[in-house]
């Protein structure tokens, strides 16, 4: 079967130990055999016992006696009671009621018979303190059960072969695995013996319904749990196999479905069900007993306590012994004993009474049988039912419905059972059992009958008075529970009358009810006990009668504060007049009897406190008075009133405050004043001279004057003063209130700088406050989060004050840049809070970037009419920005302009005063002190270059073959280009007739990109060509720019034909090259040599592309030579214009970095050379197109670094010197040649 997940567990056992019950046979108990129904409590007819007060004479008693007739069979001195013997025909309870009357008679009562009572045999009976408790042996008298009815117990099972139980078994079930209801643990074994072991068996323990059944039924396992799915299943299987009442010691905390659908189902069935409020000593019951149509039990000790553990809650009903238990057991396989604490045993005691219920009258439905439990409980703790036992303790004997002791009206129940009352008479029945109507007779000569009924504090009572034909003449029923039904009637026929009184709900009370009945009618009546008292007022005159005979008149009068209390009667001539005066609880504080018949009675007794006080008149002799008497009763107040618990509040009286209380205690009723004060001057009165009660009060200023003005802000005083109603005067008690309605004010708040930088500084806040407050500075993001607290409720003076803010946040780390709110708020040394005050503040950390630049670096084509713009990637400082930082440089040198900044665009434009120069580079430097708003600077110079537009054509050349060659075969052209814009294409063009231009056969265009000059080769094979050829450069720059070198002639040989030298040495012709043979004298330490190739008519060609043969140089390739090699540079001094001969120097431009470097070089003023030596030629590569070299005297540009100046640059010869080599191979010296501004070697 699936499980519930949800566990019950049985209720904790508290207490735990064994005893072991010595076994054998012991005498029977003796059994009277009552019959099972109501019993009445027995005495002996016509006789009564009296006792007489401390004192009483003899002679007094007899007299006593004698007005009933009555004899005095024995008197016990030690006890001092007389047992009286009454005339034949007497009606006991009037006559008890008379003697009880009587001052002189202490108590009176029937002198009840006592029997033997039943009592077991077990040997553990006299342990089992619970069963005297709850008078089961008084209810064994009437039932001990029913061999019929059966109690489940729903539990761990029961030992099913426990000596003391395994009589009582009958059935069982097992809801966990639907094997043995066998108990594993001892819980239920414990239960069970409480409600039914064997008893008088001469062993063991007893029962509370020792004859009734157990059905076992087991849900809970060895360790005293289970499933809310078996639980609910043993309930629903007990109610079907013939249970008659359920016993459920365990419980759980939760409300389920489950279980409410078990209950409903059994109680539905007419199944009786307890259950355990649980041991957590706490205010709420467990579930089921806090479930509908279950009993729920709480657990009490043997004084009728409440046990240490149990749960108290609105769902006890009933309260039973729990603790220190005494029952069957069953441990470790064997059957014993054990005294455990629990509401799981006091549920049993319960169930028990259930079953004797059941076997008294089995037509009883659940909820009566309820009812009779209830009902029948003796009432403990608070008065009425409670959270604590419910109705109360269980009473077994009460529940069968017998009378609760000291009834001695019963049988009354119908008007033939009436008996006749005397005239003013108070006596005590019960409401008892259910359903229980009193029935009395009363005669009236006077035509006047008042009748009073005071019930228990429960109970409704309804008052019927009936004629002599039973014919209802009268009713009261004005009041509900614990009310007292008066009920007053006159012009009625002499004769006897029928009064009936019941309880409204039929419902049983064993508390009696106090009835009283008159038939004078003097306005007091009746109020011949002191719960009827008549109310009177202090210094009224009234006038009572002590009538019947042996009537006495109690009044009441109420004290709100100690004071004097006078009373006196004036009595007719026949009246001996005695006066008892008594305190609210009824403590006797003084007599007044100090006159005979006739004689005024007058007395004053101080009273220490407040509250109801009673008065007693009687007549000494318990005379009728043969008139009224005069009754005054003055109080007399001489406390003055106290004011106490003094407080006011808010204190201070705040803005935020509509108005401040003032609240005081009055001891008693008074006339108050209480006003307000500045220092000495009245302002405002809050109350004069108005009456208010005793208890507290409160009265609130609004901060006003008389004339509804705010008052100034101060201190305040307040003062209380108050008169009873007696005139007593009040000690007059102030207090101070502080009115404070002004909110401070927090002005001139202002941050500088409003943007800063943390890196620079800090923010330095500054604000004025209107009074000395405690102050809050608190910087927040814009979403409202805290960042930095930078002041926490501080103390500040008013006036200036300032804060700083380092731009960190609370944990010390810098916060990010952006806009951020720094909020103040005061609060003022007596609490006012001020409007909260908010301030913006940037934070910026960062340096200012630069996002764009115009033109941008490296462009070219720029226009002459430009203007440099920058954006920056925020605003910048107008102040930091100027032609001194951002700067124009035309060759190192400034131009004029003027910087303009838009804020908005966060832009810088540098316009020149001029336009600028065509085809120059120019420079752009913003300086690094150039900063934003907050300060931070640049940092390291921004710098970018452009350069103009190009508007001149492209100056080119041919260089080589010189004009006039022969040209043959494979031929190379070269061409010097030079564009200061750059280089975008290049042609070479032929032409017959020098008119006629058409591009060489078999080439396409070159293309270079942005070079500005170079030495240009085309190679081709000449065949085709005219014999007689113009070739020309052309040439377009990036400006688009077209430039054309003049035309170059030249003669085209055939393949056969050949040309060479003439100019001297020799050449070989072999492998198709050309030797230079040079004897070796020729020869110095350092030979200067030229190679180079001269037409017919002694024309030199440029030397590219030829090779030398022996020791080969080849000057187009990068051999490294061994030894240094030295170029001489020749120069014209005329032409070096302003630069002196002396700073001359080499540079060449370095290809990786497109920059010009120094060579250095020595200068001859005399030959004019600059000579240099280089170590290896490879790496300056004379001869490749990438190497250039010039001559310039060093200068420096603005910022102190040494540069070349291009304006020096100009056309020098230059000499290669080759170093000695062993071996003379063919060379020729030949004579230098120019080359052009390139200074390169080719």
């Amino acid at each position: 079967m699936v499980k519930s997940r949800l566990l019950v567990t049985g209720i904790l056992v508290v207490l735990f130990f064994f005893i072991v019950v010595p076994q054998g046979t012991a005498a029977q108990g003796k059994d009277r055999g009552k019959k099972d129904g109501k019993k009445a409590a027995e005495f002996i007819p016509g006789e009564i016992l009296v006792k007489f007060k401390p004192g009483v004479s003899s002679l007094v008693r007899q007299k006593v006696h004698d007005k009933f007739k009555a004899k005095v069979v024995k008197r016990s001195t030690k006890l001092g009671i007389e047992r009286v013997k009454l005339p034949a025909g007497a009606k006991i309870a009037e006559i008890l009621e008379q003697y009880r009357r009587n001052s002189n008679v202490e108590f009176a009562e029937p002198n009840y018979i006592f029997h033997a009572d039943w009592t077991p045999d077990d040997p553990g009976y006299p342990d089992q303190w619970g069963l005297p408790k709850i008078n089961t042996p008084q209810a064994w008298d009437i039932t001990r059960g029913s061999t019929t009815v059966k109690v489940a117990v729903v539990d761990t099972g029961v030992d099913l072969n426990h000596p003391d139980l395994q009589a009582n078994l009958v059935g069982g079930y097992n809801a966990i695995n639907g094997g043995s209801a066998q108990d594993d643990n001892g819980h239920g074994t414990h239960v069970a013996g409480i409600i039914a072991a064997v008893t008088n068996n001469g062993i063991g323990v007893a029962g509370v319904a020792p004859q009734v059944k157990i059905i076992p039924v087991k849900v809970l396992d060895a360790n005293g749990s289970g499933y809310l799915s078996d639980v609910a299943e043993g309930i629903r299987w007990a109610a079907d196999n013939g249970a008659d009442v359920i016993n459920l010691s365990l419980g759980a905390s939760v409300d389920t479905y489950t279980m409410r659908e078990a209950i409903n189902y059994a109680y539905n069935k007419g199944v009786v069900i307890v259950a355990a409020a649980g041991n957590d000593y706490r205010g709420t019951v467990n579930y089921p007993a806090a479930n509908d149509h279950v009993i729920g039990v709480s657990a009490t000790d043997s004084e009728d306590f409440l046990a240490y553990f149990s749960n108290i809650g609105p769902q006890v009903d009933v309260a039973a012994p729990g603790l220190n238990i005494l029952s069957t057991y069953w441990y470790q396989s064997s059957s014993t004993y054990a005294f455990l604490d629990g509401t799981s045993m006091a549920t049993p005691f319960v169930a028990g009474l259930a079953a004797l219920i059941r076997s008294q009258n089995d037509s009883l439905t659940p909820d009566q049988v309820e009812g009779k439990i209830k009902a029948a409980a003796v009432d403990l703790g608070a008065p009425g039912k409670d959270d604590v036992y419910g109705y109360g303790r269980i009473d077994a004997y009460r529940a069968l419905g017998n009378p609760p002791p000291g009834d001695v009206w019963e049988d009354n129940d119908t008007a033939g059972q009436a008996p006749l009352l005397n005239d003013g008479i108070t006596l005590n029945p019960t409401f008892y059992p259910a359903g229980d109507q009193d029935w009395f007779k009363i005669n009236t000569s006077t035509g006047k009958l008042v009748i009073d009924v005071l019930p228990s504090s429960e109970a409704d009572a309804i008052v019927e008075v009936y004629d002599s034909g039973l014919s209802l003449v009268g009713q009261a029923d004005t009041t509900g529970s614990g009310g007292r039904e008066h009920l007053s009637l006159s012009g009625l026929s002499s004769g006897n009358y029928y009064l009936k009184i019941y309880e409204a709900g039929g419902n049983s009370f064993s508390n009696p009810y106090t009835l009283a009945v008159s038939t004078v009618g003097d306005g007091q009546e009746n109020n011949n006990v002191a719960l009827m008292a008549s109310a009177v007022t202090s210094g009224q005159t009234i006038y009572p009668t002590l009538n019947p005979a042996g009537d006495e008149d109690w009044f009441s009068i109420y004290a709100h504060e100690p004071g004097d209390l006078t009373v006196s009667v004036q009595p007719p001539s026949n009246m001996d007049a005695a006066i008892r005066i008594y305190d609210s609880n009824l403590n006797r504080l003084t007599t007044i009897d100090s006159y005979y018949e006739g004689g005024s009675e007058s007395g004053t007794v101080s009273l220490l406190q407040g509250g109801t006080y009673y008065i007693q008149v009687y007549d000494y002799f318990n005379a009728q008075s043969n008139g009224s008497y005069a009754f005054t009763a003055t109080y007399t107040d001489t406390t003055k009133p106290v004011i106490s618990n003094v407080s006011d509040g808010p204190d201070p009286f705040l803005a935020a405050h509509n108005a401040s209380n003032i609240s005081f205690t009055l001891s008693e009723e008074a006339f108050v004043t209480v006003k307000i004060y500045a220092g000495s001057t009245l302002v405002k009165t809050l109350l004069n001279n108005s009456l208010r009660g005793a208890g507290s009060h409160s009265v609130s200023w609004d901060g006003t004057n008389n004339l509804g003005y705010r008052l100034p802000d101060g201190l305040y005083t307040y003062k209380i003063n108050a008169t009873d109603l007696a005139g007593n005067v009040a000690d007059e008690v102030s207090g101070t209130i502080y009115l404070d309605k002004s909110i401070p004010e927090i002005s001139n708040l202002r941050v500088t700088p409003s943007i800063f930088s943390p890196v620079i500084g800090d923010a330095t806040i500054n604000y004025e406050l209107s009074e000395e407050s405690l102050v809050s500075l608190i910087v927040e993001d814009l979403s409202g989060n805290p960042v930095r607290v930078l002041l926490d409720n501080v103390r500040q003076a008013a006036g200036s004050q300032n804060a700083y803010w380092d731009g960190n946040n609370d944990s010390g780390g810098r916060v990010s840049d952006g806009e951020y709110i720094l909020r103040v708020e005061a609060v003022d040394l007596r609490g006012n809070p001020s409007d909260a005050v908010n301030a913006s503040v940037v934070v910026d950390g960062t340096p200012p970037g630069v996002e764009s630049i115009y033109p941008a670096d490296g462009a070219t084509s720029i226009s002459l009419n430009s203007s440099i713009k920058v954006i920056f990637s925020e605003e910048i400082d107008i102040s930091s920005l100027n032609v001194s930082t951002f700067t124009l440089f035309a060759a190192g040198t400034p131009v004029s302009g003027l910087v303009s900044y838009d804020a908005a665009l966060k832009q810088a434009v540098f316009t020149p005063f001029t336009s600028l120069e065509e085809n120059t580079w120019y420079s752009v430097v913003l300086d690094g002190v150039i900063k934003d708003l907050a300060g931070n600077s640049l940092g390291q110079p921004y710098t970018w270059s452009f350069r103009t537009a190009d508007l001149t054509s492209p100056q080119t050349a041919v260089v080589s073959p010189v004009e006039g060659s022969a040209l043959k075969d494979q031929v190379t052209l070269k061409a010097s280009v030079r564009d200061g814009g750059g280089i975008k294409e290049v042609y070479f063009e032929y032409s017959a007739d020098g008119s006629n231009w058409m591009t060489l056969p078999g080439t396409a265009v070159l293309r270079e990109g942005t070079v500005l000059e170079g030495l240009w080769e085309y190679t081709w094979e000449v065949t085709g060509l005219p014999e007689n050829v113009y070739i020309r450069v052309k040439a377009i720059d990036l400006g688009g720019n077209t430039g054309y070198s003049q035309p170059v002639f030249y003669q085209v040989l055939q393949s056969n034909e050949v040309m060479v030298d003439t100019g001297g040495g020799e050449y070989n012709f072999e492998q198709g090259q050309v030797k230079l043979i040079i004897p070796p004298d020729a020869f110095a330490s350092q030979t200067r040599i030229r190679v180079s190739k001269v037409d017919q008519n002694g024309t030199v060609a440029p030397p590219s592309g030829y090779r030398l043969v022996g020791a080969v140089y080849d000057f187009t390739a990068e051999t490294e030579f061994n030894s240094p090699v030295t170029v001489v540079f020749k120069y014209n001094p005329e032409e070096l214009g302003d630069a002196v001969e002396e700073a001359l120097k080499v540079y060449y431009l370095k290809p990786t970095t497109n920059k010009w470097e120094p060579v250095g070089g020595k200068v001859n003023t005399v030959t004019h050379t600059v000579t240099v030596e280089l170590e290896h030629f490879s790496q300056y590569a004379l001869l490749a197109p990438e190497k250039r070299y010039y001559l310039a005297t060093p200068t420096r540009d603005v910022y102190g670094n040494s540069y070349f100046n291009p304006d020096n640059f100009t056309n020098y010869p230059y000499e290669i010197y080759l170093p000695n080599e062993t071996d003379p191979a063919s060379y020729r010296i030949h004579t230098s040649y120019t080359r052009d501004t390139d200074a390169c070697a080719s």
